[in-house]
């Protein structure tokens, strides 16, 4: 005997004992086995949305008769049924892997209980989303206004369209904002309407975007050189460098300059890292 059967049928000597009649036919087939499991599984989540939404499904209300039950009761009347549905799901798992293996061997019985444990699962995602349907149904919409008042300064008159925008909330009050891809189509725009003298300015200063990876690529720029020329004469070089700091995109690191110490100083750009 497998140490799992000592508890698989320990738990079904529970249930028998618990139990009066002759035992269920079905559960000699795998496939009515499953059928109890999802029926169980669909109730269980039942009463749980029913005990979150303060709803009272037709079967529990049957149990009272005429009489309607208060709050607290008929929650506590639905968390014990929710236990003994599950307390059945457990039941009947714990059936139908015994009833494998006392029909293959060890290592194929688990295939055919994973297999069967799968097909539960998706005749249970099936029929939840149609139950979900009428409890939503039955769950009370609560609606807020639909306006408030809107007050305006003196002098200022406004459509009635705008007001009735505004009367919706703050957050109807500024516009949406903007993603990336939004922002850059903006600046190029404004690039078309200024002298062509700042317009070459306008582009070089927006935000490098990769549109396929959605990442903005920061704008590294090296500190200021001087250079020593063999006239002793000193000159400013400001370089300002856009390079891509993201290696995967194109594997490239910055490259920097240095400054050469001989009488003939030329800036050299160290090669590229590949």
């Amino acid at each position: 005997m497998q140490p799992y059967q000592q508890a698989q049928i320990a738990t079904l000597i529970d249930f028998i004992s618990r139990s009066t009649g002759s035992f269920v036919h079905v559960l000699r087939d795998p496939s009515g086995v499953v059928a109890l499991i999802v029926n169980a599984v669909c109730k269980a989540r039942t009463l749980s949305f029913s005990i979150r939404n303060k709803i009272l499904p037709e079967d529990v209300r049957a149990l009272f008769g005429g009489c309607t039950p208060s709050d607290g009761h008929r929650t506590r009347i639905m968390k014990i049924q929710r236990s003994e549905w599950l307390r059945q799901v457990r039941l009947f798992r714990a059936y139908l892997r015994a009833q494998m293996h006392r029909s293959y061997e060890s290592y194929a019985a688990e295939i055919h209980f994973r297999k069967h444990l799968r097909l539960a699962d998706q005749m249970i995602e099936f029929h939840w989303k149609l139950q979900l349907r009428l409890l939503r149904d039955l769950v009370d919409k609560v609606r807020g206004s639909a306006t408030s008042n809107v007050h305006v300064a003196e002098g200022i008159c406004l459509p009635d369209f705008v007001l009735e925008v505004l009367g919706l909330g703050p957050k109807f009050a500024v516009q949406p904002q903007k993603n990336k891809p939004e922002l850059v189509s903006i600046v190029r725009q404004v690039s078309k309407r200024v002298p062509e003298d700042q317009a070459t300015r306008i582009i070089n200063e927006e935000p490098q975007y990769d549109y396929e990876r959605q990442t903005t690529w920061p704008v590294v720029r090296t500190d200021t050189l001087l250079v020593e020329d063999s006239g002793n004469f000193g000159h400013l070089v400001s370089f300002f460098l856009k390079v891509p700091l993201h290696r995967e995109v194109h594997g490239l690191r910055p490259f920097r300059f240095r400054r050469n110490s001989t009488a003939d100083a030329e800036v050299q750009p160290l090669t590229l890292v590949l």
